[in-house]
This record gives structure tokens, C-alpha cells and sequence, in this order.
């Protein structure tokens, strides 16, 4: 991977989503807090909203998948594959939000020993949350979207899967876990059937 362009402010990325919202975005910040998704139907509940704090950029929400409702309507296994891999890590990457030049799975899985195990719904939730109060830098890799509020989704594998035939390369969405204390970190790679 070559360098990422930013920090961005607010006003730059809302201008730049709005003509490039395919754009990979890398996030960085310290946890806030950790949820899991609130919804009406508990069928709709398929995300643990985490809120980082990126800086001089401010809160920023990340949708992370755990599970896939699309795969499930599809008739397909809806459940997620986890892919853990622990690095050595002294240099954490300045907060904010940043456009990343892209990530792939394989290169991560080929230099760091990374299986994956499918997980259900609940394994997820527990997961994410449990690691994330681990955590006290969180980096994300995923597309940038504005509601309400500024968020990052997409988090997961962007290659063709059973419900979704649509192969993106090198735009693969992905977490990193830092312990800075520690300087360890945890990559969190989230797979879907067929993938």
C-alpha cells in the first residue's frame, strides 16, 4: 500500500463522498463506545456500532457486520467468518480520516497467518465488544457515508460472494485492534459465504 492523502475535515469529505462514495476511506481514533445496533425488529439487528474519536475530525460511527441479511434472504449461510491476526505495533497512525490507496485480504492473510471461523450473530456482538474495551486505538478501513451523523461501513471483504456477484478488488474494509500499551495490535478481518 502506498500512503494515505488527509486528514480531511468534515466539509472535505461530505464533498468528496458526494462524487467518489465508492471511495476507500482509512479511519482512525481512540473508542468511545460500543453497541450493539438498536432496530425496531430484532431481525434487522446485523451491526455493532462502535464511535471512534478521530481527532481534531470528531466522532465518527462504524457499522461493523455480524451477520449478513442479504446472504440469509438469498437462502445462503448469513453467518459471518471472523479472521484474527496479531502484529507487533510501535507506531500508531495519526487520528483523523484519511483516503486510503486500498486494501486486500490476501496480502494480509498471506503475512499474517489468518484463519477464519464462521461466527453466529451473538459470537459477533460479544466479540467485537469484548476486543474493542481492549482497545484504545482503533483503525478502520471501510466507505464513509453521512446520515445524521458522519459513519464508516462496508467493513468486511468486498469480493464477490453468494448473494452478491459484484468483485471489488483492492477495497477490501478491515479493523485494526491496537493495544498501544502493549504495542500489539489485532486485525479483524470479516469474510460472508462464498468469499
Amino acid at each position: 500500500m502506498t500512503a494515505d492523502s488527509g486528514p480531511f475535515t468534515r466539509e472535505q469529505v461530505r464533498a468528496l463522498i458526494a462524487v467518489e462514495p465508492r471511495r476507500l476511506m482509512h479511519v482512525v481514533g481512540e473508542p468511545v463506545s460500543a453497541e450493539v445496533e438498536i432496530a425496531r425488529r430484532a431481525e434487522l439487528i446485523d451491526h455493532v456500532w462502535l464511535t471512534l474519536n478521530a481527532g481534531s475530525f470528531g466522532p465518527v460511527r462504524a457499522a461493523i457486520a455480524t451477520w449478513s441479511k442479504r446472504n440469509a434472504d438469498a437462502g445462503f449461510d448469513e453467518r459471518v467468518r471472523l479472521g484474527v491476526g496479531r502484529i507487533e505495533c510501535t507506531l500508531p497512525h495519526p487520528r483523523g480520516v484519511f483516503s486510503s490507496p486500498g486494501l486486500a485480504y490476501e496480502n494480509l492473510e498471506a503475512s499474517h497467518n489468518i484463519f477464519f471461523e464462521y461466527q453466529s450473530r451473538l459470537q459477533m456482538e460479544e466479540w467485537l465488544i469484548a476486543e474493542i474495551a481492549k482497545s484504545d486505538l482503533i483503525e478502520i478501513w471501510g466507505r464513509v457515508y453521512t446520515r445524521k451523523h458522519i459513519g464508516v461501513h462496508e467493513i468486511h471483504s468486498m469480493r464477490a460472494s453468494c448473494a452478491v456477484p459484484v468483485d471489488e478488488l483492492n477495497h477490501d474494509g478491515a479493523m485494526l485492534l491496537h493495544r498501544t500499551r502493549e504495542s500489539t495490535a489485532k486485525w479483524c478481518l470479516l469474510k460472508f459465504c462464498g468469499q
